[in-house]
């Protein structure tokens, strides 16, 4: 038996990003600061056309044909915080970060199959 296969994904984005900073120095012993960024993918659109085809003895025995989409849109937020000071004798550098993500998954697929000298199945 030859397997042949072929496959196409073509695809289409959009992405929104944007990013505010902070940064202060409240005198030379204390300074601090924040980042926060908010990425949105609102489209992540792909589709999915794949195509088989099994051979025996240079015979069609078996045929697949699949079509699809899938769309997988997602929102992330990211924070950083930072303080860096001294007070007394003590040297103080904290830094913390958080980051959320939120992004769901949409897809369907048709797979199509034919047996040789059967009706197609999906």
């Amino acid at each position: 038996m030859e397997a042949v296969e072929r496959f196409a994904s073509p695809g289409h984005d959009q992405d929104l990003i944007a990013m505010l900073s902070l940064n202060y120095q409240l005198d030379e012993n204390h300074s601090l600061g924040m980042c926060y960024e908010f990425d949105r993918k609102p489209r992540y659109m792909w589709n999915i056309d794949s195509y088989a085809e099994v051979t025996q003895d240079k015979v069609l025995y078996e045929e697949n044909v699949s079509t699809g989409w899938q769309n997988r849109p997602g929102t992330s937020h990211s924070l950083n915080v930072y303080y860096n000071g001294q007070v007394g004798d003590w040297n103080i550098d904290f830094n913390a970060d958080g980051l959320w993500s939120y992004r769901k998954m949409l897809q369907d697929m048709s797979k199509r199959y034919t047996l040789a000298g059967e009706d197609a199945q999906e």
